[in-house]
């Protein structure tokens, strides 16, 4: 495989792709192949093919803590950093308003003190 050095070159999709090395090889592409420019490479991606993995970050669980590279987990109640990752992950988590939840119990919810503040269900979020 050709390294492709020149970083810029590289498709916005491609950039901080955990399955890209420093100098571009990409880890899914098949060694045997050789590509001339990251375009070329991207063409063949299969990235689409493998699981996705939500970052703590990026998940709708996870609540960054001021002045710490942690956040807390309002899911499992732990403390990892944004670049921490579990099978529980879930992009699609929103802040809740308990008003319109009308299916939840309500048991460990804010508005009775417990910890949930959250919701899966979109019809259910708080508009910001």
């Amino acid at each position: 495989m050709v390294v492709l050095k020149n970083i810029s070159e590289k498709p916005e999709e491609c950039r901080g792709c955990r399955f890209h090395d420093k100098e571009g090889d990409c880890y899914l592409l098949p060694e045997s192949r050789s590509y001339e420019t990251y375009a070329e490479q991207y063409e063949h991606c299969p990235i689409e093919e493998s699981p996705q993995v939500i970052r703590c970050r990026d998940c709708g669980w996870w609540e960054k803590q001021a002045d710490s590279l942690q956040g807390r987990c309002s899911l499992l109640g732990i403390y990892p950093t944004g670049s921490w990752y579990c099978a529980n992950a879930n992009a699609g988590i929103y802040p809740c308003d308990p008003e319109k939840n009308a299916e939840c119990k309500k048991t460990d919810c804010y508005i009775n003190g417990g910890p949930c503040n959250k919701t899966t269900r979109k019809e259910c979020r708080i508009e910001e």
